[in-house]
């Protein structure tokens, strides 16, 4: 791994150029001679292309049932094999549908669309984000940041996203956000 490591290091230089020249050049020629940008993305850095490259090398190290064998049904390795076998059997998801994330949502605080009795006066943004990260021990379905306004750098923002992918986010003010900060000491 760390022979691929510096390999790659030594693939992202221009050796054609002189470094006194043009160092940079010279330092990430390779980089941009080699790296392909797919349609979908406007760019590629030579971190996006590491994280795919482990990426990858974990979803092959996931589906490698040899390598599964080797370990206890009672490991976390085991487990964790067993997981992401869940996450990929696209029969089982299409067959459950909707209802596991409806499920979730109605034991977690509901939503408009789905319960007639639904009030946004009871509706408390930071109990039921507690609620999740308590029950579900994760925070797979939103993602939250502190950022600064990009305006005024004394400025903060809490930012909702997506998961972990850090998709989608969109900015509360934090006046709004404190106003209801009291409330989640009632219970």
């Amino acid at each position: 791994m760390v022979v691929n490591y510096f390999s790659d290091i030594i693939n992202k230089l221009d050796e054609s150029t002189n470094p006194c020249d043009d160092f940079y050049q010279y330092s990430c020629g390779g980089f941009l001679k080699k790296t392909h940008i797919p349609d979908d993305k406007t760019q590629v850095t030579s971190s996006a292309v590491a994280d795919n490259f482990v990426k990858y090398a974990l979803r092959d190290l996931l589906q490698n049932e040899q390598l599964m064998s080797n370990y206890s049904k009672d490991s976390a390795v085991y487990k964790t094999f067993t997981y992401y076998k869940s996450c990929m059997n696209e029969s089982a998801i299409e067959n459950a549908g909707i209802k596991p994330v409806l499920d979730v949502i109605e034991q977690h605080g509901s939503w408009n669309i789905t319960n007639k009795n639904w009030s946004k006066d009871s509706w408390i943004l930071e109990k039921i984000l507690a609620r999740l990260f308590v029950d579900l021990n994760t925070p797979a379905f939103i993602g939250l940041d502190i950022a600064s306004s990009y305006f005024n750098t004394s400025e903060r923002f809490i930012t909702i996203s997506g998961g972990r992918s850090g998709n989608n986010s969109i900015e509360l003010d934090k006046e709004q956000s404190r106003s209801r900060v009291p409330r989640l000491k009632e219970e």
